[in-house]
């Protein structure tokens, strides 16, 4: 034989021992689920007899004396390992269970003797507060009958100071007013007052503008007839022997004469001109 057939088999007689190495695992690991899963079961079991205990604290009478009823019909008996903790259990939360309803009992009895005080109190203070309430509701009418008195009276010092208040805010009223007229009043005469002073500032200042052009046009006047003088008689001394021009000088003689009659006179005759700041001999 071949050492490759040889290792063939060797390596096929391995895989089969894995494979049940493998079979033997799972197969245990599957028998220790069930095994705890057992347990776990069987520990709920108990434990659902013991949860009482701890479910009821604190419940009504009845109620725990209904979950020992249900306790007692419980059978405990058990075919495994668990069988004496299960009765054992049972016993011990039935007299847990007992000791919670006498407990309980108890409690409910005193709470019941509390109630039966207190509505006896209740009863006893409804008696006291009516007695009470009819000596405050005699108090509580003779306070309202002195309040009434009293806001009778506040209101009554209230009017007549309202009145008086009244009286002299219409004395204030009217002294103001007469105070706010004299007050339009000298405002009224003060403004006619400003009114004629303008008036007359602007007269006045139209009376002098008035004046002032009517300078302005005598100062124009004159400086045209210094302006003539001066031009005639530079003409003159130019022209002034000149025969020929024995008619423009008449010419501006005339014209000067029209413009201001009696102030500038020529006479072409003898070659003498007269200006109004005397005799000018011309020739």
């Amino acid at each position: 034989p071949s050492p490759t057939l040889f290792r063939s088999k060797g390596q096929q007689m391995d895989d089969a021992i894995k494979t049940d190495e493998k079979r033997r695992k799972e197969e245990k690991e599957e028998q220790a689920r069930i095994e705890q899963a057992r347990i776990e079961q069987a520990q709920a079991e108990i434990e659902t007899m013991r949860a009482p205990v701890h479910e009821l604290a604190g419940k009504s009478a009845i109620e725990i004396r209904e979950a020992v009823v249900r306790l007692v019909a419980t059978d405990a008996t058990r075919r495994d390992e668990f069988s004496e903790e299960s009765e054992s259990i049972k016993t011990v939360t039935l007299e847990k269970l007992r000791i919670m309803q006498d407990a309980a009992e108890e409690h409910e009895a005193e709470q019941a003797r509390i109630v039966a005080d207190r509505e006896e109190l209740i009863k006893l203070r409804a008696e006291a507060t009516a007695a009470d309430a009819e000596r405050a509701k005699a108090v509580k009418e003779e306070r309202e009958k002195i309040a009434a008195e009293e806001e009778a009276s506040k209101k009554r010092i209230a009017t007549e100071r309202a009145e008086a208040e009244e009286i002299q805010r219409k004395k204030d009223a009217d002294a103001q007013a007469a105070r706010d007229k004299a007050d339009a009043d000298a405002h009224r005469e003060r403004r006619a007052e400003d009114d004629r002073l303008r008036d007359a500032r602007t007269k006045l200042e139209a009376e002098r503008e008035a004046v002032a052009g009517e300078k302005r046009q005598h100062q124009a006047k004159l400086d045209r007839q210094l302006d003539a003088r001066n031009m005639l008689k530079s003409f003159v001394d130019q022209h002034g022997e000149e025969v020929e021009f024995a008619g423009v000088l008449a010419a501006i003689a005339e014209y000067f004469e029209a413009l201001t009659p009696g102030d500038i006179t020529t006479r072409i005759a003898g070659r003498v001109v007269s200006l109004d700041d005397g005799p000018l001999n011309v020739g």
